[in-house]
């Protein structure tokens, strides 16, 4: 397949390269929603990843491409949602609310091509172990946790912080790759 990944995400990228796809990226120049009238976050993440492909689309099209696709992952606990952190002490911060407990990161992704357009989000459980403040300062000089929603990254050192997940781990990571691939395959199909 050949994607158009409307994301700057690197993760992303490497996820998708990493099952052989030919992947251009382009990131869409706009402003994502961070706040909606509901706490209906899943329609958060879908509606952020349906303005960065539907962008992508109308201002450059296909680009020789199967198809464009659009993501927003975010982290949620207690239903707040928790973004990218502003520097080290809003990191900090982050983790020491997720500490002990169960959050959702929520992924939505949309898929564009000339004839369809499906959207998806995908919801996965994080239970973070305690964090003691000491672990939470030697995680933060990693430099892992200022463009990551929730403050860490599973697929690095972020990993030790988690006890236990439920779902995609893919997800967690920031493109529920199972989910996008079988949306791909019925957009492709024409179903």
């Amino acid at each position: 397949m050949n994607i158009c990944l409307a994301s700057g995400s690197a993760r992303r990228l490497e996820l998708l390269q990493a099952l052989g796809h030919e992947v251009r990226v382009l990131t869409p120049g706009i402003q994502e929603i961070s706040q909606i009238s509901t706490a209906n976050w899943a329609h958060l993440a879908s509606l952020n990843a349906r303005l960065k492909a539907e962008h992508i689309y109308e201002h450059k099209g296909l680009l020789d491409s199967d198809f464009i696709l659009g993501a927003d992952t975010i982290v949620v606990l207690d239903n707040y949602l928790f973004g990218k952190p502003r520097d080290n002490t809003h990191a900090k911060a982050i983790l020491g609310q997720l500490s002990g407990k169960t959050h959702q990161v929520i992924t939505g992704f949309c898929l564009i091509n000339n004839h369809d357009k499906r959207e998806r989000f995908v919801v996965s459980q994080v239970r973070f172990r305690p964090l003691s403040p000491e672990e939470i300062d030697n995680y933060l000089l990693l430099g892992e946790s200022l463009d990551k929603a929730g403050a860490y990254g599973i697929q690095g050192a972020g990993a030790a912080l988690i006890k236990s997940i439920e779902g995609s781990v893919t997800n967690i990571i920031g493109l529920p790759i199972a989910e996008v691939l079988h949306e791909a395959k019925l957009l492709l199909n024409g179903r």
